[in-house]
């Protein structure tokens, strides 16, 4: 990589190390990477690069820098300016992102890069060696968000962000081959997005895929969909018998006549009473038509009860469903050893409780009865805890909180599009339907209507004597 300083000559190195790959890597690193042999060249690394290739930049294998932040620059005057797509306006001393779009268009395609950079914006992604931050950024981290990153800006404005010619994409273009984003909106989900990132970036350099930045909802839609979808119908079903109960509670109203208090509201508790006392009222009436209607006030009481049963056992349901589901999420995310071994420890203290106790005295007998009660009932949650945990798939590997983690941060990019996307596509329904309220009207209509106002016009100047 051409290191630039504060010079405006200065150096830019390359050179291959004993295992033949070849590397553009500022100069002290030389040394530390063991590159033996290199070349030197004199040049602005923005403006005229000097390591070329058949007159174009050559691309390595390693790219290792740290540039200068807030580099002056005039893009009038610089080479090879498809290497800036984006983050590069036309003067001043903002090149910080330059210098990285520079590296990317010096890399091969299999090749690695790594830079600090953006003083406030960009946090320092370092490797994780046993604690020990060497400079580098974490591979797996440079290879998925670094891509992130591209895709989204390519879907966006058609552009890639390192080289290369424009891509076309339905996010970017209408139809009509015009950009739905310009540079500035595309800058701005771009920054937009790394506020959000950029302290789950931080938190991955420094513990690595932590299951905490892994929201609930992932792990459930990952491993969990099932359980979760059983929940969600059982909600609605109660939802549905509360809605079945208030139908029932207001026919019997109804038919009870029965007329409420003041501000007293009509629940199903208040109508089993009134019905109760009409029932009661009826049970010793003999003639048809009392029997037919303490039949009908029963039937309806009946009905009620067995629709608050449903709702009673629903909801028993439910909670036992929500509370393992709970369990399994925080049993993919900890894994069943901590729990495992804090129910062992609860055991044995009932064991030396137990151990302690006389047996010959009726009042340790019955602590005991109850001790062992407790112990059995620990010893099925564990077992309990081995069925969920084998259930499960075991505890949340790394490579699965990678994945979601770095599905969470794409999907943060992606609505930060879609917000800049709908609100475009706003704009362009307002301005459709500006159109269609400027030229609702046809132009004949317009031509009728106008000569019909001429007429009148006509015969009112005919009736003052001005038209002859």
């Amino acid at each position: 990589m051409e290191e630039q300083g504060q010079d405006p000559n200065d150096l830019a190195l390359y050179g291959q190390d004993s295992n033949g790959t070849v590397w553009s890597i500022c100069n002290m690193n030389m040394i530390l990477h063991n590159i033996s042999r290199f070349t030197i060249e004199n040049g602005d690394t923005l403006e005229d690069p000097q390591i070329l290739e058949n007159g174009q930049i050559r691309k390595f294998d390693r790219v290792l820098a740290n540039p200068p932040f807030s580099q002056n620059y005039s893009r009038a005057s610089v080479q090879f300016p498809h290497r800036f797509r984006e983050w590069c306006p036309e003067t001043g001393k903002k090149a910080d992102l330059m210098f990285v779009q520079h590296m990317l268009a010096s890399l091969k395609k299999d090749g690695q890069m790594a830079t600090n950079v953006a003083r406030n914006d960009f946090a320092r992604l370092e490797r994780a060696n046993n604690g020990n931050g060497n400079g580098r950024k974490m591979p797996d981290v440079r290879l998925d968000l670094l891509t992130t990153i591209k895709e989204k800006l390519v879907g966006a404005t058609g552009r890639s962000p390192a080289h290369g010619p424009p891509a076309r994409s339905p996010a970017h273009e209408s139809p009509g081959r015009s950009p739905i984003l310009d540079e500035f909106k595309s800058a701005g989900v771009f920054v937009n997005w790394w506020q959000q990132i950029r302290y789950d970036l931080k938190t991955v350099v420094s513990t690595g895929w932590h299951h905490t930045l892994i929201p609930d909802d992932y792990l459930i839609a990952e491993f969990f969909q099932a359980e979760s979808d059983a929940i969600e119908a059982l909600d609605a079903k109660i939802s549905e018998l509360q809605s079945e109960l208030a139908e029932a509670v207001e026919t019997a109203q109804e038919i009870a006549a029965y007329e409420p208090d003041e501000d007293e509201k009509v629940t199903a508790a208040v109508i089993k009473k009134a019905l109760k006392d009409l029932i009661d009222d009826l049970n010793g009436s003999t003639g048809a038509s009392a029997r037919k209607e303490l039949y009908k006030l029963k039937k309806l009481d009946d009905s009620i009860k067995k629709i608050e049963t449903k709702i009673k056992d629903a909801k028993a349901t439910l909670k036992e469903k929500t509370t393992e589901l709970e369990m399994k999420i925080e049993l993919k995310r900890l894994g069943s050893e901590g729990f495992t071994a804090e129910n062992l420890e609860l055991i044995r203290q009932v064991d030396r409780q137990i151990a302690e106790m006389n047996t010959g005295n009726k009042t340790d007998q019955k602590k005991s009865a109850v001790l062992q009660k407790d112990k059995a009932a620990l010893l099925a949650r564990i077992a309990r805890t081995d069925t969920l945990i084998a259930k499960i798939g075991g505890q949340l590997t790394d490579e699965e909180a990678k994945r979601l983690i770095l599905k969470k941060l794409y999907d943060i990019a992606g609505r930060e599009l879609e917000q800049y996307l709908n609100a475009e596509k706003r704009a362009l329904i307002q301005g459709v339907e500006n159109l269609w309220n400027k030229y609702a009207i046809s132009s004949r209509e317009l031509e009728r209507k106008r000569d019909e106002t001429l007429g009148q016009l006509n015969g009112f100047l005919e009736g003052l004597g001005y038209l002859r």
